[in-house]
């Protein structure tokens, strides 16, 4: 498994099969329902990328060969997510994957073979056309919140060559899916009747709120990580899916360990741990310094903690470098129910003051531009002292800032971050930069990204603050305007 997700580049993690049970068996949220799906005899859309970064060949010494000859094994290096939907879709062997490309996963509207494009755009683009020929889907499966607003976005880019291939059963070919196009084609066919219901219907553009629910009626579940980061997005999903559609976070962890599990549908910022691997709480101290490490039978509620992992794979006392708040209980079992609240690492060195994420969203709180949409922010150096730099897409809403946006932003940063104030009175600080990107340009980020490290659109986020300089340069590349 290789981690990816907010850092530089992926970081190999060995893990087994073991490790997968608990995601594999997780228990259900409601009757007949499991974490991944409505339903467990439903028909889901799940566009994941199941494909592989490379393989790592191990080499050792056969017994019983003459002179020593070495056996040879192949291990895939993938994401977790990948594999994780593999296990659950029974595809493990990955030497089968062109022999399989045309072979329908139960419950899934696409073939194996789309799963395997790495291309994030084209991957979307290809579960879509097939989600969208299927009226009867109850189920959305997305990694990220953000994952759904690109698909849905895309979709309404792509939506007449989407309906006309439904009508024609033409599956279209979009960029980088030459390896598995011809198989997974031939899975694909017309219907007339569905293309007319979906132009009726219109894109999701023409449609105020709940065009999910028009195309699928049967709709009753997105599974889609909508805490932290994500939650900014979440109003957009809200507006495609309606006010009462179920969004499940299926799982909480990372590459190397789970953490936690969906509690319950009402409450889809709460995950109940897991015990399956040793699990510590690290207190997290005022100004995010480090407390007392405690078992989990000691941790109380409102308080936050840093989850600290040993784990069956052979870690020992990994540090996630998650916050975390203990919200309660399981009335159950005494199990602590946790909400994810923000990374620990990252930050930024800024007039004398190391600031936070913590810090930027508190210094953009009450400043509407910034309410419900995605933003990043680098080390701004082209200033004397360097300044915290902004970068959010070009809207109505953010075009419409002005430079006393700037001053609230400084304003809020001496209020958040003690030492940033010490700094200002020194007249350190300069006033943080908003740059507008062009619309789209998150979506375009994630697609390069996944690109760059080989995990297509698996493990892949919009962090708060961006400190991978090439990930900075390509931002700046979309840059049309500056406050």
């Amino acid at each position: 498994m290789s981690s990816t997700t907010s850092g530089k580049g992926p970081k190999p993690v060995p893990k087994y099969l073991h490790q997968l049970r608990p995601v594999l068996n997780q228990p259900p949220s409601k009757q007949g329902a499991h974490g991944w799906g409505s339903r467990t005899d439903g028909l889901a859309c799940r566009p994941i990328y199941c494909g592989y970064q490379r393989f790592v060949e191990i080499r050792g010494e056969e017994p019983g060969k003459p002179g020593g000859a070495d056996a040879i094994t192949r291990v895939p290096c993938g994401a977790v997510s990948a594999v994780a939907a593999r296990a659950r879709s029974g595809f493990y062997d990955f030497e089968k994957d062109n022999e399989r490309l045309a072979e329908p996963i139960s419950g899934i509207t696409a073939p194996w073979g789309a799963a395997l494009i790495a291309n994030y755009r084209s991957m979307l683009l290809a579960h879509a056309v097939f989600a969208l020929a299927e009226e009867s889907v109850d189920t959305l499966v997305m990694t990220w919140s953000t994952t759904f607003v690109d698909f849905v976005r895309w979709i309404d880019e792509e939506w007449g060559t989407l309906v006309d291939a439904i009508s024609s059963g033409v599956l279209p070919q979009f960029p980088e899916t030459g390896s598995v196009y011809v198989q997974i084609a031939t899975t694909f066919t017309a219907n007339q009747s569905r293309a007319d219901a979906l132009r009726k219907i219109g894109p999701p553009s023409q449609t105020a709120v709940g065009w999910a629910l028009k195309v699928w009626p049967k709709l009753e579940l997105l599974t889609a990580v909508c805490t932290g980061t994500f939650s900014r997005v979440y109003s957009e999903v809200r507006g495609y899916i309606g006010p009462d559609t179920p969004v499940r976070c299926p799982i909480y962890g990372c590459t190397e360990g789970s953490v936690g599990l969906a509690y319950h549908d009402s409450l889809p910022d709460i995950v109940k741990m897991l015990t399956d691997n040793y699990i510590e709480m690290l207190e997290v101290l005022p100004g995010n310094e480090d407390g007392d490490i405690k078992p989990l039978w000691q941790v109380e509620t409102d308080k936050t903690y840093e989850p600290v992992l040993t784990t069956q794979d052979g870690l020992w006392r990994y540090r996630t470098m998650d916050a975390i708040r203990v919200v309660g209980f399981s009335p159950k079992d005494g199990i602590p129910l946790i909400e994810y609240k923000e990374r620990r690492n990252q930050s930024m060195w800024v007039a004398q003051a190391l600031v936070s994420q913590a810090d930027i969203l508190a210094s953009i709180d009450g400043i509407s531009a910034f309410d419900n949409v995605e933003f990043t922010t680098w080390w701004d150096d082209r200033s004397h002292p360097p300044t915290v730099g902004f970068f959010i897409e070009s809207t109505p809403n953010t075009r419409a800032l002005t430079s006393s946006a700037r001053d609230e932003i400084l304003k809020g940063l001496i209020e958040a971050n003690i030492n940033f104030s010490s700094g200002a009175e020194r007249g350190l600080p300069v006033r943080p930069t908003i740059r507008l990107l062009a619309p789209g340009s998150f979506s375009d980020f994630r697609s390069w990204k996944g690109t760059v490290n080989g995990v297509g659109s698996s493990q892949i986020k919009l962090p708060i603050i961006t400190l991978d300089t090439k990930a900075q340069e390509f931002l700046l590349s979309k840059v049309v305007a500056e406050i």
